[in-house]
């Protein structure tokens, strides 16, 4: 197995970045100030990254981007306004509910397209809870970070028909040879469990 691109990224860091989300949109509500963060945060440029929010254990947004040429930190702030206030699915993030909610952020790292000799195998390829998925066709696609499969106990299989139900395509296109699948290892980090 190739070495994680992520291995920079430890407990510390993940708990700035959830420090960082929460504060980016208190701020947008008119409560607090900016604060300064880690070079490694600054200079860290390229990578994807998804802002999760929950309330009561319940999603309440998740928004983010798989690859963009901002800082890591940038990343981490659009992604968490995004996910406060536009995720179609909810209404803004309202601030009477900004004390109630949980920020999560996941750090994407590199992807990589499963051929068909892995997705034939698919238990051997994909790891439950290391592995995201993205799959593609034509117009379509869809993402599931790592999480959701340990949160929902999916196998690898169950992995990639719901990745494939989130793309808007039946649940088998994942073994049509017009479907690109993709692997990436993500770390995430929960306000509190550190």
């Amino acid at each position: 197995m190739a070495t994680s691109t992520l291995v920079w990224l430890d407990d510390s860091l993940g708990a700035e970045l959830t420090r960082l989300a929460r504060r980016t949109v208190a701020e947008s509500l008119g409560r607090g100030k900016g604060e300064g963060v880690s070079e490694a945060l600054v200079f860290r440029k390229g990578a994807g990254a998804f802002v999760t929010l929950t309330i009561r254990e319940s999603l309440r947004g998740c928004m983010g981007y798989m690859r963009t040429n901002l800082s890591l930190c940038d990343t981490v702030k659009y992604a968490a306004l995004a996910a406060a206030f536009n995720d179609p699915r909810f209404p803004p993030l309202t601030e009477e509910e900004l004390d109630g909610c949980v920020f999560e952020v996941t750090v994407l790292g590199e992807f990589a397209e499963l051929g068909e000799a892995e997705l034939a195998e698919p238990r051997r390829a994909l790891v439950i809870g290391l592995h995201g998925l993205m799959v593609q066709r034509g117009s379509r696609s869809g993402v599931l970070l790592p999480q959701v499969a340990l949160e929902q106990n999916w196998d690898a299989e169950e992995f990639l028909r719901q990745a494939c139900v989130k793309a808007g395509l039946p649940t088998n296109s994942w073994r049509l040879s017009s479907t690109k699948v993709y692997k990436f290892e993500a770390k995430w980090f929960k306000e509190g469990s550190a």
